[in-house]
């Protein structure tokens, strides 16, 4: 969770540069937050896969938005993370929602090896002052 507050900057950075939806991970080493593309079906090229399966890349998290959406896991999102009902990845997962490109609020989900489900870890949204708190 330190992890994904030290990248948030650069996280909401790149999720506002991108008019669709925009997808990436939050890395342990620079550059901090790598993008992905994203097919229309939702899934990630082989190129963000294999970089992702690269030694010593492991993410700290990943991250995608919901433009004019919820940020909330969506049935999609739960099935891509877990297809067979175990998750194919340990990495919590970010889901930041945006309104007109700007990012309004976020989610950070884990899904525990044993728990049948994500569950979330944090929720934060923006103030109009832009300011971003954590909210219930």
């Amino acid at each position: 969770m330190i992890a994904v507050a030290l990248a948030w900057p650069a996280v909401v950075t790149a999720v506002e540069a991108v008019a669709g939806e925009c997808a990436g991970w939050i890395a342990t080493s620079p550059p901090i937050v790598r993008l992905a593309t994203v097919t229309d079906d939702g899934a990630w090229t082989d190129d963000a896969l294999v970089a992702l399966a690269a030694p010593g890349a492991a993410p700290a998290a990943l991250f995608h938005s919901h433009p004019d959406g919820r940020a909330a896991l969506s049935a999609r999102d739960r099935a891509a993370w877990a297809p067979t009902g175990v998750p194919l990845w340990p990495w919590p997962q970010l889901v930041i929602a945006t309104r007109g490109g700007r990012a309004v609020a976020a989610a950070l989900y884990a899904w525990p090896a044993a728990a049948r489900a994500p569950h979330a870890v944090a929720h934060l949204a923006r103030d109009d002052d832009g300011a971003w708190r954590a909210r219930r």
